[in-house]
């Protein structure tokens, strides 16, 4: 009886032991959760932070001065082409539409140009003359 005893002792020891390891190797997994309210304020920051950052991207286009468009006369140099100069003054045109205008203007059938020759172009400025 004593022998019985000592082995149902022996096994709740042996049973006691192991379920303090697994409680042990639970609880050092437990401090790798993340708190939900932590979470929630990092989303709310971010959501926050874009928005943000539309809103000044939205101001900043609100902010274009009116431009004005000007006419004037240019002297070709050498190795210019009207592509040249159109993407110096075209402003927020596109390219070809300010070459085929220049075109009109010059009353050119094409695109060639000579060094010394005078064009007349116009150009865009914030500045009211």
């Amino acid at each position: 009886m004593s022998n019985t005893r000592h082995n149902i002792n022996s096994h709740r020891y042996e049973s006691m032991q192991k379920s303090s390891r697994k409680h042990r190797h639970r609880s050092t997994r437990t401090h790798f959760h993340l708190n939900p309210v932590f979470i929630i304020v990092a989303v709310l920051a971010i959501i926050i932070t874009i928005s943000c950052s539309i809103h000044i991207v939205n101001a900043s286009d609100k902010e274009d001065k009116t431009m004005h468009k000007y006419f004037t006369s240019v002297t070709v140099k050498a190795d210019d082409t009207l592509w040249d100069i159109a993407n110096e003054y075209s402003y927020k045109e596109k390219p070809k539409t300010y070459v085929n205008n220049i075109m009109s203007i010059n009353n050119m059938t094409d695109e060639t140009i000579y060094s010394g020759q005078d064009l007349i172009i116009y150009y865009y400025s914030d500045e009211l003359k």
